[in-house]
């Protein structure tokens, strides 16, 4: 059985005025809960030993801020090429977050798990529309069972960022790279043939069944489109324009009831994979050039 596209409201060819608000109402707490975080490498097919530069960015639909390297705030960072795999060193403050050299050619996977930040909810109408908006069923009801307020609750959540680069001939195969929650590229972006991609989503090591994502892809014009996990933890995701692609879920999961007590009420981890084609960086250099002409 594969992974299933499920039509639902975010389905859009531009971005709508109901994300713009979310997103805008979240704006004082930092990097914000609702938007993605992810490495986007300034060309997606560098060549054979050639140089690899990403900015970590938090924002929505290929568009956010670029954040610095800090030391204090990574637990994961490392870029795998074949059987290797070695940690990423910068120092603080650096832009962009990753500037390394490649060690050859092939598939490169650069994956970034950060440590814990905490959100405290203070409008309902927020979380409803963020549990909402990533596809968490259930989430509301048992909110309520549990005895929660509608504000002041707490949610502490991990960002867990992987990017695949096709570094020469691209070659390669995706893996688990050790965050907790974690995508893998079945097929090879920068080999495959057609216009479909085979993933898989994993936490903790382990296949994560049924479970609502959302696929950003921009070639051009943005778009966003809700698929689901199937029983394996797989899905299939379409192809068809090419461009740049970002997945994105989220699991959350209960902590404890007490408000200011212990542990906060919710935690979440993140997982987002970012991904281009061999025909993407053209593709895109073509898009921008158009976006920058005189109307």
């Amino acid at each position: 059985m594969r992974g299933r596209q499920v039509s639902c409201k975010f389905e859009m060819a531009a971005k709508p005025a109901s994300a713009f608000a979310f997103l805008a109402g979240f704006a004082l707490a930092g990097p914000a809960l609702a938007h993605e975080f992810w490495f986007e490498p300034d060309v997606f097919t560098p060549p054979a030993n050639g140089h690899i530069e990403a900015q970590l960015r938090v924002g929505q639909d290929f568009k956010g801020s670029t954040y610095p390297y800090i030391g204090r705030d990574i637990e994961l960072f490392t870029l795998t090429m074949g059987d290797k795999s070695e940690p990423v060193k910068g120092r603080d403050g650096d832009k962009p977050a990753l500037s390394v050299d490649a060690p050859g050619e092939g598939l490169a996977i650069i994956s970034y798990q950060n440590t814990y930040s905490t959100l405290r909810f203070t409008e309902w109408d927020r979380f409803t529309y963020y549990v909402d908006y990533e596809g968490l069923e259930g989430v509301i009801e048992r909110h309520r069972e549990r005895g929660l307020p509608e504000t002041g609750f707490r949610e502490k959540y991990k960002r867990c960022a992987k990017t695949l680069v096709g570094v020469g001939n691209g070659e390669g195969q995706d893996r688990l790279t050790g965050m907790q929650f974690e995508w893998v590229a079945e097929d090879n972006p920068y080999a495959v043939e057609g216009d479909s991609l085979r993933v898989r989503l994993y936490l903790d090591g382990e296949p994560y069944p049924d479970h609502a994502f959302n696929v950003f892809q921009y070639d051009g014009e943005q778009s966003l489109t809700r698929y689901r996990t199937d029983a394996q933890g797989r899905a299939t995701i379409s192809l068809e324009g090419g461009g740049k692609f970002m997945l994105n879920a989220v699991h959350l999961f209960e902590g404890d009831n007490a408000i200011d007590e212990g542990d906060p009420e919710y935690f979440s981890y993140w997982a987002s994979l970012v991904f281009g084609l061999k025909g993407s960086d053209a593709l895109l250099a073509k898009a921008s050039e158009e976006a920058t002409k005189p109307q």
